[in-house]
């Protein structure tokens, strides 16, 4: 966290900042004695993330993830998550980075991978299995889907 701190102090960028919501957000996830404390940092630097560069795909991808897995009496919602994941597809069409020192994510693999998180997570196995197989269309073999995503459906499924 000292890193990421020190990176954002040095360089207050979307990515940096956005980084630091993701952090947070996973440590809400985490540490539930911490919930609120946690949650409203990443909920704050998510927002600044917003203010710097409203167009990226990928605040609206960390936005998704991020409500996708927060429990609804803290807020989440898995139509606000579907709302900010279609939105960082329609922004990953046109989007380019500018700067080239920063790490290329929030691609299209990555964003139906995640749709199809959301689709097991809401039951829905037949559309998760349309979103795997988008995102393996365009990366045969990639590791999270494989790893991660697969055997959840296969587990909703039986």
């Amino acid at each position: 966290m000292r890193h990421i701190h020190a990176a954002h102090a040095l360089f207050p960028n979307a990515e940096n900042t956005l980084v630091l919501a993701d952090v947070y957000g996973k440590l809400a996830s985490l540490k539930t004695i911490k919930v609120l404390y946690y949650g409203s940092r990443s909920k704050s630097f998510l927002k600044q993330a917003f203010n710097l560069s409203p167009r990226s795909p990928k605040n609206h991808l960390i936005a998704g993830i991020e409500i996708m897995w927060t429990p609804v009496i803290f807020g989440g919602s898995k139509k606000r998550a579907r709302e900010f994941l279609d939105k960082a597809l329609v922004l990953e069409k046109t989007w380019q980075e500018t700067d080239p020192l920063v790490v290329q994510w929030a691609t299209r693999p990555e964003i139906f991978a995640h749709l199809a998180q959301l689709e097991i997570l809401c039951d829905t196995p037949d559309q998760a299995r349309r979103y795997i197989d988008q995102a393996l269309h365009l990366v045969p073999d990639y590791g999270f889907v494989h790893r991660d995503i697969l055997p959840q459906l296969s587990q909703l499924t039986q």
